[in-house]
């Protein structure tokens, strides 16, 4: 009788692991899929700026959450969730959507998709980070070690910078800004992750949580657009000039719906390497739909590469 519980509480875990697993890797290839389409947006004749770009895929992001939580007859839940996963939920959707997609749509729109990915993939060891002090999850010493990986790919970047760019001052400046914006999107996308696992594990549920996150995030994101010179570049809108960000809200929201079952289903520990495979999608992606506007010189790839090669140190010591 004991053995057979027992049984049946391993077999939950495994499938509950495996689910986690394949909902984080989905989640990476939505994102890296969502990079390309935002990317190309904010390239070309009719580009749009990033912080646009931003209010774009949050108002997508309530229509598409708002449609699933009553297709599955979820509106009740929002009226039964209680504080600690209001707050957790809420400051992580303006942590993550505010603070965390402009620095990175920033990051994008100046030194590119692959050059700005392992700042961002830097937000794996972040969330290691603040998971251990937060949610008590301790990583390994492998952990640790994939970490330092991921960390040298970023390092290779920077260390190189001057031969990614032109003696241009201008071009040097803006390589710098975008620096600065991959490390700020990874900070954010790192510190976001805990207080999602938090909200998930007090209540709430992968279909409802992205919906009191982004609605908090809207709720923060629209006075920035009514009170800044934004809103002249909001009126004046087209339909075809959003339409790469339309896309890029589309795909950004799948990722995180399959983002937030990762994070209900497996640790941060687990789950934020795996999300940060995304990166390689990204390499893939952008070599075949915007070769043009992306940057593929020798340490850009290095740094990829060994980015890519911490994430999964972390992925399988943490999955083994």
């Amino acid at each position: 009788m004991i053995l057979d519980k027992l049984s049946n509480v391993a077999r939950t875990m495994f499938e509950s692991t495996v689910l986690g697993v394949i909902a984080a890797i989905c989640s990476a290839v939505f994102m890296a899929a969502q990079r390309i389409t935002s990317r190309r947006g904010m390239v070309g004749e009719k580009s749009v700026s990033p912080t646009i770009g931003v209010f774009i895929t949050m108002v997508v992001a309530l229509g598409y959450f708002g449609l699933l939580i009553i297709g599955f007859g979820k509106a009740g839940e929002l009226f039964n969730v209680d504080r600690l996963t209001l707050i957790s939920l809420g400051v992580a959707g303006i942590i993550h959507f505010v603070i965390g997609r402009t620095f990175s749509y920033h990051a994008f729109k100046y030194i590119g998709v692959n050059a700005a990915s392992p700042y961002i993939a830097m937000n794996s060891f972040y969330a290691i980070v603040f998971s251990a002090l937060f949610l008590s999850e301790r990583p390994s010493v492998v952990s640790l070690l994939g970490a330092c990986v991921i960390l040298s790919g970023v390092l290779i970047i920077t260390i190189f910078k001057p031969r990614l760019t032109s003696s241009d001052p201008v071009q040097q400046h803006q390589f710098r800004k975008g620096i600065l914006c991959g490390v700020g999107a990874g900070l954010s996308f790192g510190s976001s992750a805990p207080l999602i696992r938090l909200g998930l594990k007090s209540g709430g549920t992968p279909i409802v949580g992205p919906f009191v996150s982004y609605l908090f995030a809207l709720l923060v994101y629209v006075p920035i657009i009514l009170l800044t010179e934004n809103v002249n570049e909001l009126k004046q809108l087209k339909l075809a000039d959003v339409k790469y960000f339309f896309s890029s809200g589309l795909l950004v929201n799948t990722a995180h719906l399959a983002r937030y079952f990762a994070l209900a289903f497996i640790p941060v520990s687990i789950a934020m390497p795996l999300l940060s495979s995304n990166e390689v999608f990204s390499i893939l992606f952008s070599s075949l739909l915007i070769k043009k506007y992306e940057l593929f010189k020798r340490p850009i790839i290095a740094g990829v590469i060994l980015t890519i090669i911490g994430v999964f140190i972390v992925a399988l010591e943490n999955i083994g």
